[in-house]
């Protein structure tokens, strides 16, 4: 988990050279859940640079959010990033070990950068620090795969100028490298299908809402966005409900998977 937990503090990975907070939310996903109004603490596993974090303090003030990370790195810059007025806490914490829990979980691109450890336990330990919801955001295997052979077809050398031009909407540069490396260059990854998803919700007899994918076969979908250049790192997001109340404060289930699919086209930042 060392070298995981080194590369990282190297490449500060999504962090603008700006110090500032993000202003916005646009994760319509969480927007939904969050104006529920039923959740009052959020804690986000392995948070990175904080910016996530810091946009739901920022945007739903009657929350108390925290979020931890084993970078120590990313928790300074997340506290020095952090809103004022409406702050989140940050703690250099393991995901594996730590003891919190609150009634919403989320997790992005952090449990499958954990060589120790299977993905089931993972999102298992996830679903055990929610006490009632969880969304999570994982490398999503024949997307992923794709995504990386689609790349393969030519000289690496030239994979960053390709991924530039698809990604026009980072401004920062060092924001942009670092995501490169991350895509392309991070020390370990493991990915999951819809199907284990879908195995590890029986196990821990947890009710699956809603997910941005219905199938496992996303080959074609992703040569898609990618022959159009549109980047798309390969992703499975998926919301759980250990309650099963969720539903009773937004019936329209058709609305929130339809929200969940702006995510990719919407969101500026990792969630592609």
């Amino acid at each position: 988990m060392d070298f995981v937990k080194n590369y990282y503090s190297e490449i500060q990975f999504n962090t603008p050279q700006e110090n500032t907070a993000p202003e916005e939310l646009p994760l319509p996903i969480l927007e939904t859940l969050l104006d529920t109004k039923d959740i009052f603490n959020v804690l986000e596993l392995g948070c990175g640079n904080g910016w996530l974090s810091n946009r739901i303090a920022q945007n739903y003030p009657s929350l108390t959010v925290t979020g931890i990370d084993i970078v120590s790195e990313n928790v300074s810059y997340a506290k020095q990033t952090s809103n004022k007025i409406f702050p989140a806490d940050f703690f250099e914490e393991d995901i594996m070990t730590t003891d919190r829990t609150a009634d919403l979980t989320v997790s992005i691109g952090a449990l499958h950068h954990m060589p120790e450890f299977t993905m089931e336990q993972t999102i298992s330990k996830a679903f055990d620090c929610a006490n009632r919801f969880s969304f999570i955001g994982l490398y999503h295997k024949e997307s992923r795969d794709t995504m990386l052979e689609w790349f393969n077809q030519f000289p690496t050398h030239t994979w960053y100028d390709i991924f530039t031009g698809m990604t026009q909407y980072i401004k920062d540069e060092k924001q942009r490298e670092s995501w490169f490396k991350d895509q392309f260059y991070n020390p370990f990854e493991q990915s999951v299908t819809l199907e284990q998803v879908k195995d590890i919700c029986a196990e821990k007899n947890v009710q699956l809402i809603t997910s941005n994918i219905s199938t496992d076969s996303t080959s074609d979908n992703v040569r898609k966005k990618l022959n159009k250049k549109s980047f798309t790192s390969g992703f499975i997001y998926f919301l759980i409900d250990k309650t099963e109340t969720y539903l009773e404060h937004l019936r329209d289930e058709r609305l929130l998977k339809e929200r969940v699919n702006q995510i990719r086209e919407e969101d500026p930042f990792i969630y592609r």
